[in-house]
């Protein structure tokens, strides 16, 4: 492969590990000084094998590469496997340009996103309207992997956890309180 050439090779072939990477090295140094601003593939697996670092000219040059998504229809964008994400601070051309040039922190494919994590409760404060009230302010922080509510006999750990059932709406008593009215009350 020269500058200004074809390789043919026969698809039904193997090549030796050697060989393929003779290949992709010399495609590398053919591809890289031309300056595309992108590349497009058709798989998202397909990105390792574009997503060389080398030096051209004293600097150091990547090509960004970009799923292709060939849609024929308004439903085949809304294909998730076919989404690349860039992120810009606003949707113009001139940031779209700016988003190439640093691929490594701007560009992600659907399977390089992460996950959002979870709903969590981060803590709850309790608050009694008077001074009849078991707990008369509370303030309890939850962990981000376990909440152990551990004390004596009561001391309120079922109040807290019926708290955070009523928070909910998974009370049992206040479903049974719309079902029985104020004859439940003074059971």
């Amino acid at each position: 492969l020269g500058r200004d050439g074809i390789v043919l090779f026969n698809p039904n072939a193997s090549l030796t590990k050697e060989e393929e990477k003779q290949i992709s090295e010399q495609f590398k140094d053919w591809i890289l000084p031309v300056g595309f601003d992108a590349i497009e593939v058709a798989k998202e697996t397909d990105k390792e094998h574009y997503r060389w670092i080398s030096h051209v000219k004293g600097q150091e040059v990547s090509i960004p590469v970009l799923l292709t998504n060939d849609a024929h229809s308004v439903e085949d964008l809304a294909k998730e496997d076919r989404v690349t994400y860039i992120k810009m601070t606003s949707t113009c051309f001139s940031n779209l340009k700016q988003a190439l040039q640093f691929p490594d922190t701007r560009i992600r494919f659907p399977g390089d996103v992460p996950k959002p994590p979870s709903p969590r409760i981060l803590g709850m404060e309790i608050i009694a309207g008077d001074d009849k009230g078991f707990f008369k302010k509370i303030q309890i922080a939850f962990s981000d992997n376990l909440t152990c509510l551990i004390g004596p006999r009561g001391s309120g750990k079922s109040a807290i956890i019926e708290a955070l059932r009523y928070v909910f709406g998974f009370n049992r008593t206040l479903d049974q309180i719309e079902q029985h009215g104020a004859d439940l009350q003074k059971k």
